[in-house]
């Protein structure tokens, strides 16, 4: 899990799967077992980042939970 500036340096560098997520979210829990898995494939590949941060999710147009972009 990222958070500002990390996050923003991390999407700056190369291509990334980022998911936005909130824990109160029940499809975010189901969700989470799929990233997992799909983070555990691309390891070394391309980045696989969760995010749980509301003023990132804002600034990245997030309307609902999960989001992957």
């Amino acid at each position: 899990v990222l958070r500002d500036p990390e996050f923003t340096q991390q999407v700056k560098k190369r291509v990334s799967i980022v998911e936005f997520y909130a824990d109160w979210c029940g499809h975010c829990k189901e969700f989470s077992k799929v990233y997992k898995e799909v983070s555990k494939v691309l390891k070394g590949v391309i980045p696989v980042i969760a995010v749980n941060d509301e003023s990132l999710a804002q600034k990245y147009s997030v309307k609902g939970y999960p989001t992957v972009k």
